[in-house]
């Protein structure tokens, strides 16, 4: 990545945003080999934490792009720390739509979405520590399905 600020005046912005693409990739792929390896008991914090910064990369890339709507589960796009029970430890570490919207500012917007599971009649609640960090919540109250146009 270094080696491309350095020619990014020679480069067309077709090809400098290709390049940063690659550059993205690498260093993400040189990371998500690295870390495995690692026996600590940091281990899978880091892991979870090297996913959803791999993922704001690739948010914050589309956002250059324009407005964009982006599907992925709330506990990735939300603005606040993920806290997650792993064996006898707490993982936490800031979620990809923290990252993101740390960079990008208002330009970030999250909107909860929830729509249950198999088997289960009502969605979990909200959690209401959280609702400050949520820009929409939408609720479907029936779902239908579409008739094919004749």
């Amino acid at each position: 990545m270094a080696l491309l600020d350095t020619q990014a005046p020679g480069l067309s912005a077709k090809d400098r945003e290709e390049a940063e693409l690659y550059g993205r990739t690498a260093v993400g792929l040189l990371r998500d080999h690295h870390w495995p390896a690692d026996a600590s008991p940091g281990r899978w914090g880091r892991l979870s934490a090297l996913r959803d910064g791999m993922m704001a990369g690739n948010l914050r890339a589309v956002a250059e792009q324009g407005p964009a709507l982006i599907h992925a589960s709330n506990l990735h796009l939300q603005r606040n720390k993920t806290f997650m029970s792993f064996g006898d430890q707490t993982l936490e570490w800031w979620s990809a739509g923290a990252i993101g919207g740390a960079h990008l500012g208002d330009r970030y917007a999250f909107r909860a979405q929830a729509f249950g599971t198999v088997g289960d009649d009502v969605p979990s609640p909200l959690e209401p520590a959280q609702l400050g960090e949520i820009d929409g919540i939408v609720f479907l109250k029936e779902a239908v399905r579409l008739k094919k146009p004749a």
